[in-house]
């Protein structure tokens, strides 16, 4: 359960990020000016969100690692690395 957890974590962001930004382009598909200000908008919040997301995944994935598989120092100093980073 623990697992599925950590792979949903990153996930489910993702799939609702990808619904928001793709409602927003739908609610501008002309191209005057406020439409172009709008796909911006959208080109800057895809790549903090793909940003954030990737934090997560990555340290999800390596808690994982180090949890179930792998036991290298290694490992666990980038999990401490990806867990600082996604806290803040």
């Amino acid at each position: 359960m623990h697992a599925i957890n950590s792979v949903a974590m990153p996930c489910l962001p993702m799939l609702i990020y990808a619904f928001l930004l793709l409602r927003v382009r739908a609610m501008h598909p002309s191209n005057d000016a406020k439409a172009r200000a709008t796909h911006r908008a959208t080109l800057m919040l895809s790549v903090q969100s793909a940003v954030i997301i990737f934090i997560h995944f990555t340290t999800c994935m390596t808690y994982l690692l180090a949890e179930y598989v792998i036991r290298s120092e290694v490992v666990v100093y980038i999990a401490h690395i990806d867990w600082m980073c996604m806290h803040g």
